[in-house]
């Protein structure tokens, strides 16, 4: 939500030592065109799957961060036998209504207030308390939020945030979810946090818990290495892995 490939910067270089990686922007973000354009969870999957079969990729990882982690586990139920591995970092299956209220707030939001104070008021949701005892940080930030060539318009989270809600009205055949899979959140995280993963997964053998501390919902931009560290031992083991319910922490 509100972004799009260009937030996995922090991690993108030691990713790619490891993995061939794709980041695709989701329609409503970065450089899709048209822009705004009708979005749903059916539609950006059905998008994916066209840009695999595209690039001829019969079988992949998937690692999708708080929208994208919703995404992702569509893609593995919707997929189940091209994906190999998920991980879902920050989001659930499935968006609490709680959340769909929040970014329809923030959407209406941004018509009326001034740029650099909405992205301050999103920092919020992102960033943990430790962000913000550098208020030279903060505005740096929201500088460059607003200098980034490819941000979203108000009227493409409009329809972004309204497509929150196709991830409750059709929601995903989990039962079809065959690879493992690794539910990963910050410490700090509010908009999910360690015990909604440990309340939707405990006891789902396919499915490994880790929370990375001191980190908030961006946990790839606080722990950047932490992250990395997280996703590519993951990724990395066998592909027949044990799952696991028991929090880790990096």
């Amino acid at each position: 939500m509100t972004s799009d490939a260009a937030s996995w910067q922090p991690v993108w270089a030691d990713l790619a030592a490891h993995f061939d990686l794709i980041a695709p922007d989701n329609r409503c973000t970065g450089r899709t065109t048209p822009s705004p354009v009708p979005t749903s969870r059916a539609l950006m999957l059905d998008d994916v799957e066209r840009l695999l079969d595209h690039l001829d990729i019969e079988r992949i990882d998937v690692l999708g961060h708080s929208m994208g982690a919703m995404l992702g586990w569509a893609l593995a139920a919707a997929l189940p036998d091209r994906v190999t591995a998920l991980v879902a970092a920050g989001g659930l299956p499935e968006v609490p209504p709680v959340r769909v209220d929040f970014f329809a707030t923030l959407a209406r939001l941004r018509h009326t207030s001034e740029p650099a104070v909405w992205y301050r008021l999103l920092f919020h949701a992102l960033f943990s308390p430790a962000f913000f005892a550098e208020p030279a940080r903060v505005e740096a930030a929201a500088i460059g939020a607003m200098a980034y060539p490819h941000r979203q318009s108000p009227q493409a989270l409009d329809v972004q945030s309204a497509a929150l809600a196709s991830f409750i009205d059709t929601p995903a055949r989990l039962d079809r979810v065959r690879c493992p899979v690794l539910a990963l959140t910050g410490e700090l995280d509010l908009l999910t946090t360690p015990a909604m993963l440990q309340a939707r997964h405990h006891g789902d053998e396919r499915v490994r818990i880790a929370t990375l501390p001191g980190a908030a919902h961006a946990l790839h931009w606080e722990r950047p290495e932490a992250f990395v560290q997280r996703v590519t031992s993951f990724l990395d083991a066998p592909r027949y892995r044990e799952g696991g319910s028991d929090t880790e922490r990096a």
